[in-house]
């Protein structure tokens, strides 16, 4: 809201349909998403963002938990384990993506079947590795709170350098560019 107040937003002209922009690209908040989508459509554009609302729509039936309610980063512990996670989806993240643009399975496999680009992309691999990690910590804590911490915090810094790289690293087709 506060880089809205102090910078406009970048209109360009009326769109010409027989000129399209190149990449045409959604609204900054939209980019995360966008990114994710370029990977797999049905990984990136259904199955992640329709687990994450499940897990938000679940969230009052699995955390029955009363103590600690109203507290910030409770149980104790769980500031620790929320920036480890967080850093863990910023590192995790472009790590997947360069894994993806280097050695992806259209990159090695060229006429693999839809089926395998679906299963084995940066979103559906950030997902399972988020599931993973959060189902050993709720084991090892034997807390609810904890594992939601986890996925949450790693969601968010993955939702981040998404975004990021959406914003300033596409270029034209698509493509990774250094911003200039």
């Amino acid at each position: 809201m506060i880089a809205g107040l102090w910078f406009d937003a970048p209109l360009l002209e009326i769109a010409n349909p027989e000129h399209p922009e190149n990449p045409a690209k959604a609204p900054w908040y939209f980019l995360g998403l966008q990114e994710l989508v370029s990977y797999s459509a049905l990984t990136g554009g259904v199955l992640v963002p329709g687990l994450i609302l499940l897990g938000l729509i679940l969230i009052p039936y699995i955390d029955r938990d009363r103590s600690g309610t109203g507290q910030w980063f409770s149980p104790a512990g769980a500031a620790r384990v929320s920036l480890f996670s967080f850093l863990g989806g910023v590192l995790v993240s472009p790590l997947l993506t360069w894994i993806q643009i280097r050695y992806g399975v259209r990159v090695l496999f060229p006429d693999a079947p839809q089926f395998w680009t679906d299963l084995i992309n940066p979103a559906s691999i950030f997902v399972f590795l988020i599931v993973v990690i959060s189902l050993f910590v709720m084991r090892t804590t034997r807390s609810t709170r904890m594992a939601a911490h986890v996925v949450f915090s790693a969601f968010l810094g993955g939702s981040l350098v998404y975004t990021i790289i959406g914003v300033f690293l596409r270029g034209p087709n698509w493509l990774m560019t250094w911003p200039m």
